[in-house]
């Protein structure tokens, strides 16, 4: 492939009478060529969505009607997104450039478990471990 290697001359060794190159790959990989990112998540549980419900029911609804439907509209998305960040609590998560969107907490779990199985050198866990995986198709 041309121009998918940049070539550095080396000395040759000791008494031979060829002339050894470095080869160095021109393509950066995700991990180095793009940056760490840091996005906000709303963690959503069941006892949040009652309460944000709860806050819901308690609401008097006619006090946003104006006479504006854009005005109302505005009003009561601001309101609702009031409530969410009230209610619902948020966390910080760092995304990397090669992480894959289809990889959660569990299959990470499952993954760790195997990894730390494997080098106590469990046989009967590695065994488990591997069925799980081949269930979680991961």
């Amino acid at each position: 492939m041309k121009n998918s290697y940049a070539n550095h001359a080396k000395p040759p060794m000791s008494n031979s009478d060829h002339n050894a190159v470095h080869l160095i790959p021109v393509y950066k990989t995700k991990l180095k060529s793009s940056r760490l990112v840091e996005k906000t998540v709303t963690v959503w549980s069941e006892g949040d969505i009652k309460t944000l419900k709860g806050s819901y029911l308690c609401t008097d609804w006619e006090v946003f009607q104006e006479e504006s439907i854009d005005h109302t509209v505005t009003v009561t998305t601001d309101y609702i997104n009031f409530c969410v960040e009230g209610v619902i609590p948020t966390k910080k998560v760092k995304v990397y450039p090669n992480n894959k969107t289809y990889i959660k907490g569990d299959i990470k779990r499952v993954i760790k478990d195997k990894k730390t199985t494997f080098q106590n050198k469990d046989r009967g866990e590695l065994t488990f471990a591997n069925e799980l995986n081949v269930f979680l198709q991961v």
